[in-house]
């Protein structure tokens, strides 16, 4: 999982230097998730299954007004996570495995949006969605959170 987490790294690194330094939040994630998404077709995670007993790695990097805590999960059984909200920007990516995603207006409504995913497809979710999600057995799922610093924005009036 340690190679894992540096080739990752590595291709976030590049997708970053394509991406302009002024773009933050969900506007930054976007991006980077088509050039993720792009750099990650040429890669095959099936040598990485079950390489070890971890199951979990992360990574805090910083680039420009963006900072990200990347994580890799591998999840060896199946899990349900039921409306859950987002505290922060979130990019998810399936690099194996599937996920399905119920999406909601808000904590208390049932209207929702579903929606798959599939291996090296991702979606990017604004902080305070609500989600639903549903992960298969033997998914390998990187998420890469966009904490925002909100104390230094400054609002001309």
């Amino acid at each position: 999982m340690e190679h894992l987490i540096v080739e990752i790294d590595s291709i976030i690194s590049n997708c970053n230097k394509k991406i302009n330094d002024k773009i933050i939040g969900v506007n930054y994630l976007e991006k980077l998730k088509f050039f993720l998404i792009d750099s990650l077709k040429e890669n095959d995670f099936a040598s990485f299954d079950n390489i070890s007993n971890v199951t979990h790695t992360e990574l805090n990097k910083t680039y420009g007004e963006n900072n990200l805590v990347i994580t890799i999960q591998q999840y060896q059984e199946s899990l349900s996570k039921m409306k859950n909200e987002c505290i922060n920007d979130l990019l998810n990516v399936v690099l194996q495995g599937f996920i399905s995603l119920d999406i909601y207006q808000n904590h208390k409504e049932n209207d929702l949006h579903s929606l798959s995913l599939f291996p090296k497809t991702g979606i990017v979710l604004s902080k305070n969605t609500f989600i639903s999600e549903k992960i298969i057995k033997d998914s390998l799922i990187l998420k890469i959170v966009n904490i925002r610093d909100t104390s230094n924005i400054n609002i001309e009036i």
